[in-house]
Order: C-alpha cells, then structure tokens, then sequence
C-alpha cells in the first residue's frame, strides 16, 4: 500500500471518555469526502495517557472505514507527539485535530482543499462562532503578542487544527516547542521561508462535549504563551536578542545621565547661561544616542520592523516617565499655569483675571519668577485642565507638576501611535521605525513635553486628530477637532478654512451641503460658548487671545528670517505681524485652492514663525514636526529640528550656527518645492 493522500493526526492525552465518538465522526466526516480527499489514514498519538484511551482506540477500529493506526509515545507533549508521527508516519499531506473536533467537520474540504490543489503549504483556522468572553480576549491578546513579535498577523496561531503539504512537514519537523505552541512557532518559521499560509474562516465549536473538562488554565497558559513567544523569537532572531539588550541599557544609561546631570547643574547658584548649557547638551546626547543606537546597532540586526516600533515606543515610555520626574529646566510656564489654576479651583478666582501678583500669599507663587503681571493667554479647556488637576492635587506643587506631565508623557505616546497609523502606508517597514525614533526622541519634544510640560501636546493631538478625520472626509468632525485643539491655544483655529471649504467640496447637493456646515458651524458656536460660559465671558472677544496679543506685543524672540526683515526694512514690530498674517493667509489660501491640505497644515505656520513674528517660541510648532516627512528630505528634517531647537537659547555665541542653520533650512525647503530632494514620504494629498 502506499502513502496516503492525507493523515489525520490526533494527538490526546487521557481522553478515553470521548476519543471513540471523535473517531467516528471524523470517519464519516472523511467518507463523505473520499472523492476529494482521496486514501487517509487516521493516527492517534496517545501522548503518554495514564487512562484506558489506548484500549479505546484498539476497540472501535474495527467499527471504523477509515485506516487508524495508535502510537503510544511516552514523553509528554503536544508537540513532541505530532512531530514523532511526522518522522515515522508518510503522507502527501498533514492535518492535525484536537481530540474533541471542535469545528464543524462540514469545513473539512474548506480547509484541506487550498493544500490539495497547490495553493497553499498551510491552512490555519480563523474561528467563527460564539466563544467565550475571557477566551476572546486572551485570543486577542496574544494575536498583538504574536503580530509584534514574531509579525504574525493570523486570527488564531493558537487554534489546534491546522492543515499542511509534505514540504511543510519537513518545516515542521525543525520546530523545537514540545507542548501546545507548536503552533505559533511552526507558523514564524514557515513564514520566514515564504511558505503559502492560507487562513480559512471556520465555524468553531467551542465544547462538542459539555461533559468534557477544558485544559485551558487561563493564567497559567498565558504565562506559558508569553514564555514561548520570547522562546521562539530567541530562535529566531538571536542577533537581534542581544542588541536589543544593549539598546534597553544605553537608554537606560541615557536617561539617568540627564538626571545626574540635571541634578548636577541645579546645585549651583544660578550660573550664567546654566539652563541653555543643559538643553544644548541634552539635544546633542540624545540624538547622538539615538542615531548611534537605532540606525545603527538595531538596522545592522534582522529584528522584524514592527517589534522595532513596539520596542522604541517603549523605550520612549521609559524615557518619559524618567524625565517626567525632572523638575522644568528651560521654561518655568508650568509654575505660571498651574498657579493660576490653584487660584481657580481654591481661590475661585478667574484665571483671565487673576495674575501671580494677586496670589502672593500662596506658597506656589514663590517659583513664579516670570509672567508675574500676567493672567491667562490660553484658551478655557486648558483652564478647565489645570482646575481639574489642582482639585486633584491641591497641597504639592510637585505633585501637580508630575502629574501632569505623566499625563503629557502618555498622550505623547498616543499621537505618536495615531501618526504611525497615519504613515503605515507611505513610508517603507523599515523607514518607519527610523523615523518614528526620530520623533520620539527629537530633543525638541523631550525638552519641551516630559521635562518643561508644555500644552502644545494638546495642540498636536488636536491638530492630528483633525487631519485624521480629514482624510477619512469626516470634515464636521476634522473641524470640531480644531476648535477643541483652539480651546487649549488658538493657533489651531487659523485651521478651520481647510475643514470647510473640503466639506464645500465635497460631493452632495448645494442643499444638504448647505445644511451640514450651518449645522457644524452652529454647533461649533455653541461648543465655544460652553468653553467659555464657566468664565462668566463672551466667546466673540476670547481674553486670553487679548492678552497674548497686547502684553507680548512688544517683545522680541524672533527667528532669523524676522530678524531679517526688521533690519532690511526698517518694519515696526505691528507691521512684521500683518506681513506675518499675509504670509500666512496667502500660503494657506494657495494650498487649499490646490488642494494641498498636508502643505496646507504646515507651511502657511512655518512661514509665519520664520518670517512674521516677533515672538516665537519652539513649542509653538511642535505638531508640525509630526507632518515634515512630508515635505522635506531626511537632512531637511536635521536641519530644521536643530534650527528650531537652538534658537530657544538664547545666547550671541549661537548667532552665526543659527544663521547656518537657517541658510541650510532655507536651500532644502527650496531644493524640496523645485523637486530637486525627495521628502521622506508620499503626501496622502499628493
């Protein structure tokens, strides 16, 4: 006789309560289908029972069409049982069981048959069916495991029943698990050797014999599971074991060397330019660090891609939560803010007209060493925030200062997570991690989000969220992002032109058009009477906006290309500002009418800052650099982030590299728009 078309393998343990019924219906189950399935044979691979399951299978041979051949294997294990029968048993193809058939044997042929007819090596299950609540989750959960780790992005690595050609087999027979995740290791390795992996929607049966008692031990296996995945990723990706080691440790390194540091510089009384000292040396350790460390130790290694944007997601957390607990080191406007929002939800005093000065008797008024004789300039959702957290936290300043930069430190990671959803499709796997580092851990965004815990990250997720919505054409939604994003600091409200004037565009007749933006703009009227109604002020004249624009007026923190235009033209500070708002009209105007939104987000602000302002902060821009792999090469990106970064410090012996800086941002913006340099990614716009 010769081999067999398929064999069917079940591997039991002390099963003998319901082995004979599974024979049976599996050998109907294979006569019904002979005549596609071919000669089969049945094994049972008894893998060590102490029961009478031997003695089962002996005895309804005979009842059975189907050839069944019992091996008895003493060594325990699910997966040193199925391996046994694949060296000793010859087949043209494979299926294994669980021993209570938990799918519907009518999805048999579905499952055999993409190996039958050559257009796949393996068949994995993907259940269909009611499962159990905690089931799924666990299901779920080591699906994201898988997926990270091993880049598997089947439903269910784990379920017992898959199918398989001879080659596979062979695949198979390497695999090194001895118990239940056979499976998942089985799988990595045949997806390493671009094998065929076909995945079949199966209806499930979760318990075909109520009087059964499940092996499954939730905790327990979960811990086996995370066990085995660290197990077969060791196998199979060792280089890339060790240098994650030395990545885990050099940032480590990283981080409590800037504590040290930070603590170092703070015990002297007050030197000459101590804060600018630390954030240029912060921004150079760090990037050399990273630069050193991810492009490369970690591009050097076979670590797959996605388990590089989980590991550097988590070293940014790390990162995060350390510099969290630094006290503000190159802005004190946390002590500002949340002193004014002590004197909301203590005091009851209104933040837009309350100022430092009128708080004196309060101990949080002593690290106020500037903005003394001024009260609030955001907007009244970021004053809601501060009298939400000192309510919370109303004795220690420090607290509160954590507090909410532990919150900043997490909806970072969000609008980092919500951006690489964003990008997935328009850069490389490779590029991806890379870039997504540099973001991370852009000096710019760690001085001034987990150390200094500005609330622009509430800017950037806003913004973000907006064009997210944007490019799923939701555009009522895009728009209610930006007033909410205005609600913190108003800039985003410059935005709206670009939601309305899309959903004007949009298809749709003049009337429900029509009804749809007076809808969303009387909505977005009454959301911003509600933001400011706790206030006891009117929307129409926003007092923070007010006091941004006639207390800072005359103050003058520029980059170069408004220095520029104050020296060659002889402008006064008033006319600099309405060159800046022409700019900026002009350029968002243009951008909207091409249908550039991505340019649209970005460009009409970059122009404004670089060339028309008299008081530009770093800060103020930080969502933008979550949208320049659109516009400039990666040097073009350096370039900017270094340019912007140091001309927050502040001292005349930076002039002449700042200047260089800006001469080289100025040539690759020009270089990129005549298309001469390629930007990192393809605009979603165009």
């Amino acid at each position: 006789m010769g081999e067999p078309n398929w064999v069917f393998i079940i591997p039991v343990l002390n099963e003998s309560s319901i082995i004979g019924r599974s024979l049976h219906i599996l050998d109907s189950a294979i006569r019904q289908g002979k005549s596609k399935f071919g000669e089969c044979t049945i094994v049972v691979a008894d893998n060590g029972s102490s029961d009478d399951t031997g003695a089962r299978v002996t005895a309804v041979m005979a009842e059975l069409q189907t050839p069944v051949v019992y091996q008895h294997i003493p060594d325990r294990g699910r997966g040193i049982a199925i391996r046994l029968v694949l060296e000793r048993v010859r087949a043209r193809n494979y299926c294994y069981l669980d021993a209570d058939l938990p799918l519907e044997l009518t999805a048999l042929p579905g499952l055999l048959e993409p190996i039958q007819e050559g257009r796949a090596d393996i068949t994995v299950l993907s259940r269909r069916g009611q499962r159990p609540f905690f089931r799924r989750i666990l299901t779920g959960l080591m699906k994201k495991i898988n997926s990270t780790l091993l880049h598997l992005d089947f439903d269910d690595c784990q379920s017992g029943v898959k199918a398989f050609s001879s080659r596979a087999a062979e695949l198979m027979k390497q695999c090194r698990e001895p118990g239940y995740f056979l499976d998942t290791e089985f799988l990595s390795l045949a997806q390493s050797q671009n094998l065929r992996i076909h995945q079949e929607p199966t209806p499930w049966i979760e318990r075909r014999y109520p009087e059964r008692q499940s092996k499954v031990r939730p905790v327990k296996d979960s811990l086996q599971a995370l066990s085995a995945q660290k197990r077969i990723f060791c196998r199979q990706y060792p280089q890339a074991v060790g240098a994650i080691k030395h990545l885990f440790g050099l940032v480590a390194l990283l981080a409590v060397s800037y504590t040290v540091f930070t603590l170092f510089w703070l015990t002297f009384p007050a030197p000459v330019h101590r804060l600018e000292t630390i954030s240029i040396l912060f921004c150079v350790f760090h990037w050399l660090a990273y630069l050193v460390l991810v492009h490369g130790l970690i591009r050097s290694t076979a670590i797959p891609a996605r388990l590089l944007t989980t590991i550097i997601m988590l070293l940014a957390a790390a990162v995060y939560l350390v510099l969290a607990l630094q006290p503000p080191s190159l802005s004190q406007d946390l002590y500002w803010n949340l002193l004014l929002g002590k004197g909301s939800a203590i005091y009851h005093l209104s933040p837009y007209v309350t100022t430092p000065n009128d708080l004196t008797f309060d101990s949080w008024s002593a690290n106020v060493t500037t903005w003394r004789d001024l009260s609030m300039t955001h907007g009244p959702l970021w004053a809601a925030f501060l009298h939400l957290v000192v309510s919370l936290v109303p004795t220690s300043q420090i607290q509160a200062i954590i507090l909410v930069k532990l919150l900043f430190g997490g909806l970072l990671l969000f609008c980092l997570h919500l951006w690489r959803s964003l990008m997935k499709n328009h850069l490389s796997e490779k590029a991806l991690p890379l870039l997504l580092g540099l973001l991370a851990f852009n000096p710019l965004v760690l001085q001034h989000i987990p150390v200094d815990g500005h609330n622009d990250i509430l800017v950037m997720l806003g913004i973000l969220i907006s064009y997210y919505f944007l490019q799923q054409k939701k555009y009522a939604l895009c728009l209610i992002s930006l007033i909410l994003a205005g609600g913190v600091k108003y800039a985003p409200w410059l935005l709206l032109p670009i939601p309305i004037v899309e959903l004007w565009r949009s298809p749709g007749t003049w009337k429900a058009k029509s009804r749809t933006l007076f809808l969303t703009v009387l909505g977005s009227v009454l959301l911003l009477a509600a933001m400011y109604w706790p206030y006891g002020i009117s929307a129409l004249q926003p007092p923070g906006l007010v006091e941004e624009l006639t207390k800072r007026l005359d103050l003058l923190a520029t980059l170069p290309g408004a220095l520029i235009l104050l020296a060659l033209f002889r402008l006064t500070v008033a006319q600099l500002h309405l060159v800046g708002l022409l700019l900026f009209t002009g350029a968002l105007g243009y951008f909207i009418y091409r249908r550039k939104t991505i340019l649209a987000y970005t460009v009409p602000f970059l122009v404004l800052f670089f060339w028309g302002t008299s008081w530009f902060m770093p800060w103020y821009i930080l969502w933008v650099y979550l949208f320049l792999p659109f516009l400039v090469s990666l040097p073009g990106f350096l370039v900017l982030t270094l340019l912007i970064y140091f001309s927050s410090v502040g001292f005349h012996g930076l002039f002449l590299l700042t200047l260089l800086l800006f001469l080289s941002t100025v040539w690759v913006l020009l270089s990129t728009a005549w298309g001469k340099k390629k930007s990192i990614c393809c605009a979603p716009d165009g």
